[in-house]
């Protein structure tokens, strides 16, 4: 779920496949790092709402505006 809603959040992208797939990886091992045998939902939103925005703040804002609606 966490790569596809990168995908569709890059989709404006022509790479967003290849964009999806490195910024997933970036998203999980910050997860990693916190060493947490749970992740809150807001805490792996959060972190992936602003590792879309250091690449893409469009992206950044579709993720956050799907992310509100669910």
């Amino acid at each position: 779920m966490l790569f596809l809603s990168i995908k569709d959040s890059l989709s404006h992208r022509k790479t967003a496949l290849t964009d999806a797939t490195a910024l997933t990886d970036t998203v999980l091992t910050r997860l990693l790092a916190q060493k947490e045998a749970i992740i809150e939902t807001t805490y792996l939103i959060n972190i992936t709402a602003e590792v879309l925005y250091r690449f893409d703040r469009t992206a950044s804002a579709v993720y956050k505006a799907k992310q509100s609606v669910n």
